[in-house]
């Protein structure tokens, strides 16, 4: 019953995640490094920009603060969070956030996609997992959406989901950001 194409469809798509379930666990096991708090933001591997404007959360300059997330075409809290994360850019944006997005999705599913979901931020397309391996495999995340926040000098300071009270994780980073920048200020007038 039903089209037969769609059964086509459904086994491609769990053909795929079965792949990408699988360069998780074996990248995993070659790297041996998850990330944790402090550590550098990893590597990213861009096939093309889909929105926004290039930027890439390994090139420290002590004023940008970067939110990396991965996300999915087929992935309804990814729909959700969109809203979320379009108006936590738009409110910090001067504060120096950046956000930086990226999926493993074809470029035609994304661009059918963004007519429906806009994003007002940065996002890319990496078709060959680059980006995955050096995010979600390194610190055996296999849920999406899912968010990695960066301080003003390249350390991870918060990994979760972008549903989970992003907009406060990005407060408390900036408030602590302003705290140390106001304090660090004061002892120079000294």
């Amino acid at each position: 019953s039903g089209n037969p194409r769609s059964h086509y469809v459904n086994l491609g798509e769990i053909v795929k995640r079965f792949l990408l379930a699988l360069v998780f666990c074996l990248s995993a096991a070659v790297t041996g490094h998850a990330l944790d708090l402090g550590d550098p933001a990893p590597a990213i591997s861009v096939d093309k920009w889909i929105t926004g404007t290039p930027a890439d959360p390994t090139e420290v300059d002590g004023k940008t603060f970067y939110l990396v997330e991965v996300w999915s075409v087929t992935c309804p809290p990814c729909v959700k969070s969109i809203p979320i994360m379009n108006g936590v850019q738009k409110k910090y944006a001067a504060d120096g956030l950046k956000i930086v997005s990226f999926t493993t999705d074809s470029e035609d599913d994304v661009k059918a996609f963004l007519k429906d979901h806009p994003m007002e931020y940065s996002s890319f397309i990496d078709k060959e997992g680059g980006s995955i391996i050096n995010y979600m495999a390194a610190d055996n995340r296999t849920t999406i959406p899912h968010a990695f926040l960066f301080d003003r000098e390249g350390a991870l300071v918060w990994i979760g989901n972008p549903l989970d009270n992003l907009e406060q994780r990005v407060k408390q980073v900036i408030s602590c950001l302003l705290y140390t920048s106001d304090a660090a200020d004061e002892e120079d007038s000294v």
